[in-house]
């Protein structure tokens, strides 16, 4: 028959045991993950050759967004101040062109396009617009990728471009 310990060793024994889940405990956070943070910087290769060229002028943006910034004008500034600090580039002070308002007055007809259309249109049995590249309308907001294809008129009006520069 076995006898029970006496008081005094179950104490012991506990005691020891607690100490020991202790230390094993500290010694396991002691060796757990730790990880110093390296910041590694990588250049970024142009994706134009720039070099031909002494001044840049960053006439705007087309962008989506709400009305409480205006997104055309803070990323102007951003890429402005970019230019500066990390290009030889002159970088031109204008005012910010507004690009959105300016595609909108291109995409508008014409007195010649109105009166054109306003024939053909009286010509058409059901009276539905006429399909012309033109007609595309803009977008009132700008949310994806495909609500930007109607200002790629703007971009490649290479003699508004030239009257600006």
């Amino acid at each position: 028959m076995t006898a029970r310990a006496p008081e005094k060793t179950r104490r012991a024994n506990s005691l020891a045991f607690v100490s020991v889940a202790a230390m094993l405990a500290a010694a396991a956070i002691a060796c757990g993950p730790s990880y110093f943070e390296i910041p590694i910087e990588t250049p970024i290769r142009p994706k134009m050759d720039v070099s031909p060229f002494q001044r840049v002028l960053v006439a705007g943006f087309v962008a989506g967004g709400s009305d409480d910034v205006d997104t055309n004008l803070e990323t102007v500034r951003l890429l402005r101040s970019q230019l500066r600090t990390k290009s030889s580039l002159k970088v031109i002070d204008a005012d910010v062109m507004p690009l959105i308002e300016i595609a909108q007055d291109q995409s508008k007809p014409t007195d010649e396009n109105t009166a054109a259309g306003a024939t053909s249109q009286a010509a058409g049995a059901d009276g539905a617009t006429p399909d012309t590249p033109d007609a595309m309308a803009l977008p009132k907001t700008i949310k994806e990728e495909k609500d930007l294809e109607p200002y790629e008129r703007l971009f490649a009006n290479t003699a508004y471009w030239k009257t600006i520069g």
